[in-house]
């Protein structure tokens, strides 16, 4: 047997918080086991990962105890670590100096120490702020400037950065910090400064003239229409929490299945196409790159396939020919920019004038898994059920005897055949449940990655064509038409991975969303070994691109649930993703005062921020930091980070946030 490769598994501290949530929907997207840690309290406040909360493993656990943070991270076995938890006000921890130390400071050491006791290999993150900057000797700041913090919760982080970079030296550890500055969205607490007035500005526009929610005073945050701030000169570094994590939405092919480019490293094995036997063949990535595509992108569409590119990303085409044998030219190869305008200034006669390759499959050998085993991981993929109590394993296949004889026969045969140990238990309805006992559940989760049945094992991508049929068909046979030739799911992980396996055979394919919701993988059953290009387009652009370059000059992209063979990118420059730890100054580099807050924040809603806005002593620190202004040149730099939303855009975003909850 071939074990399986489990999934990514990750452990986030603060996952309640704003940042923890954000990085927490990221991360599940790419397809990784979250798991997060909660204050043992009674009254947590979830309302960030609600949305989220079945998706996710929680634990109870302390910053103040190592031994429940060893614990969890033993039962976890996380590949990464991040430490987003802290004591998060600066003008608080005045007022708390000893508790913020012990949580900011101590309480990020001590998830650190648990990691590198635990497991050395695992990645750590620990989120820094800008505060350690304090009374700036320099602007703008950079991963150089010297530190000087001014309170302290400033101190506290400082210490837990320190300690980063020195377990990182001393133990050989991926221990990184992101010093990251002032980044705000809706999820933020009511205590902080841009929540305040946002929040402020939206009962103005509303008319509330009391608010129900309090300030970090405990105080009505808006007391007879106005709301109660500090030091209104103070300028800092905002940026859009959101835009603290890329979410790249094109993968690429690899021998795991269909990646995301930012999961991709130099010397990792895909499936890129072979123009000279129109099928796949392994290749190795020789580098990563970043374009940038400010002005236009290149659209272009067929019946199941989408592309969407860079002007200098390369197109293999074939166009006709009357002087050609069979009517068309051999393939070729140029820019997007350049095949865009052949085809406007032919100006795509007919829509069969082009045509872009489409790959035949890969032929891969057999692994040692026997056929049995493909046919039952097809089935439960469609029809289990798992049942993880605290001392037993329970899964479970369903089947119709009546409806589905055929298939109800095949399981029973693939059981007998596997010697697995089961009981059946008939329903009213004529459906049979197949239950297994804990030994045979037991060495049937060893087949997958982690305790999810209805989630493709990676391991699967890489075996044999005869063992990938049998597996399709019997996920056909479960949750499939074969006279309409689609394939159903509510999962549109599990969706993407069929058409993985459908790529690999051969299988051209694309994926649609039904107004249900449900997800549709459609099958398009041809022997033509090409797309034909039926439209193309100029897209307004602003952004980044990732590109690979392969040894062989293409690759296999899935965007949008198309699928669609290309060239590779030549880049007008190479951005390498970041191969060891490091410290990264994540900012706007651009800064605003309070009073710039209050100024756009009541202008969003139409009103003069001075009508609103009073000045409270209290509110004032007791030492105010200087201009805290980033410079993120060298997160550009290094892993193509840079923000995207605009200072004006993100009070829209929090002004709009509030006024939908307060209607």
């Amino acid at each position: 047997m071939i074990l399986p490769r489990h999934m990514k598994r990750t452990l986030i501290t603060g996952i309640t918080g704003q940042d923890g949530s954000y990085l927490a929907e990221f991360l599940l997207k790419k397809g990784y086991e979250v798991s997060g840690i909660v204050r043992k309290t009674s009254h947590e406040d979830y309302a960030n990962i609600g949305h989220i909360q079945e998706q996710l493993k929680l634990y109870q656990g302390d910053l103040l105890d190592p031994v429940s943070l060893r614990e969890i991270i033993q039962r976890v076995a996380p590949d990464e670590v991040y430490n987003l938890a802290s004591q998060s006000h600066p003008s608080e921890s005045f007022k708390q100096p000893i508790h913020t130390a012990e949580i900011t400071g101590i309480g990020a050491h001590r998830v650190l120490d648990a990691t590198l006791d635990v497991n050395p290999k695992t990645k750590f993150y620990q989120a820094s702020s800008s505060e350690m900057f304090g009374w700036v000797r320099e602007i703008p700041q950079t991963e150089d400037t010297p530190f000087n913090p001014a309170n302290p919760y400033a101190a506290a982080k400082l210490y837990a950065f320190c300690m980063t970079k020195i377990y990182r030296e001393s133990y050989k550890m991926f221990a990184a910090n992101g010093i990251l500055f002032n980044h705000e969205s809706p999820r933020r607490h009511l205590g902080f400064v841009t929540q305040k007035v946002t929040y402020a500005a939206a009962c103005a526009k509303l008319d509330i003239k009391n608010s129900t929610h309090l300030n970090e005073e405990g105080e009505l945050i808006v007391k007879n229409g106005k709301v109660s701030l500090g030091n209104l000169e103070a300028k800092r570094d905002w940026g859009f929490a959101g835009d603290y994590c890329i979410d790249l939405d094109t993968s690429i092919l690899t021998i795991e299945g269909f990646k995301y480019y930012d999961d991709i490293n130099d010397g990792d094995e895909v499936l890129n196409f072979n123009p000279k036997t129109n099928s796949l063949e392994r290749d190795t990535v020789k580098k990563k790159v970043l374009l940038s595509s400010k002005g236009e992108m290149y659209v272009f569409n067929g019946r199941g396939f989408k592309l969407r590119c860079s002007a200098s990303h390369r197109i293999y085409y074939q166009k006709k020919s009357k002087t050609s044998k069979g009517g068309w030219s051999d393939w070729k190869v140029c820019e997007a920019k350049e095949f865009y305008k052949l085809i406007k200034n032919l100006k795509l006669r007919s829509k069969y004038d082009f045509r872009l390759p489409h790959t035949q499959g890969y032929k891969n050998k057999n692994n040692k898994v026997s056929s049995q085993w493909f046919k039952l991981i097809g089935y439960l993929l469609t029809e289990g059920n798992l049942y993880d109590g605290n001392r037993t394993l329970r899964i479970s296949l369903s089947q119709s005897k009546t409806v589905n004889a055929d298939v109800y026969a095949d399981i029973n045969t693939c059981l007998k055949q596997l010697n697995l140990i089961h009981r059946k238990r008939e329903r009213s309805d004529g459906v049979v449940e197949f239950i297994f006992d804990t030994k045979a559940s037991k060495e049937i989760i060893t087949y997958f990655d982690g305790f999810d049945i209805h989630k493709m094992p990676k391991w699967i991508f890489n075996s044999g064509n005869k063992q990938l049929e049998i597996l399709l068909k019997a996920m056909m046979d479960g949750d499939g038409s074969w006279g309409a030739m689609t394939y159903v799911s509510k999962r549109k992980d599990l969706i993407h991975d069929f058409q993985t396996i459908a790529t690999i055979l051969g299988y051209r394919t694309t994926i649609h969303q039904r107004k249900s919701g449900i997800w549709e993988c459609i099958l398009i059953v041809t022997k033509k070994k090409y797309f034909y290009v039926t439209e193309s387009s100029l897209e307004k652009s602003d952004e980044k691109v990732w590109c690979i370059t392969t040894k062989n000059g293409t690759i296999v992209s899935n965007k949008d649930g198309g699928i669609a063979v290309s060239g590779n990118c030549e880049g007008m420059w190479m951005i390498m993703q970041a191969k060891k730890a490091d410290d990264f100054v994540l900012a706007t580099g651009e800064t605003h005062t309070i009073k710039e807050l209050c100024e756009e924040s009541f202008k969003y809603v139409g009103l003069n921020w001075e009508d609103h806005v009073v000045i409270d002593k209290k509110f004032i620190r007791p030492t105010e930091t200087g201009p805290l202004i980033g410079n993120p040149a060298k997160a550009k730099k290094i892993l193509g980070w840079e923000p995207k939303t605009k200072f004006k855009e993100l009070i829209a975003i929090m002004v709009e946030a509030h006024l939908a909850r307060l209607k």
